[in-house]
């Protein structure tokens, strides 16, 4: 069989399918900045969440990357 059909029918069973999505952006600045909305967008997210951890990473990441860059 033709791969590019088998990638069709993927396609179109996929399509079929009755799962609905919501995409949310939750943004963090790179110094670990928050909007004052951002608890609320986070509570809507499942699981577990703390603000102060989301916080640290977005600094710590921020930090490798500089150092990747500058040295």
């Amino acid at each position: 069989m033709d791969s590019k059909n088998d990638d069709d029918d993927d396609d179109n069973n996929n399509n079929n399918n009755n799962v609905k999505i919501k995409l949310m952006s939750v943004i963090i600045g790179a110094t670990g900045t928050i909007s004052k909305s951002f608890r609320k967008y986070v509570s809507n997210i499942p699981g577990k969440h703390e603000v102060k951890e989301l916080q640290k990473t977005a600094i710590l990441v921020t930090a490798h990357l500089l150092r990747k860059v500058l040295m």
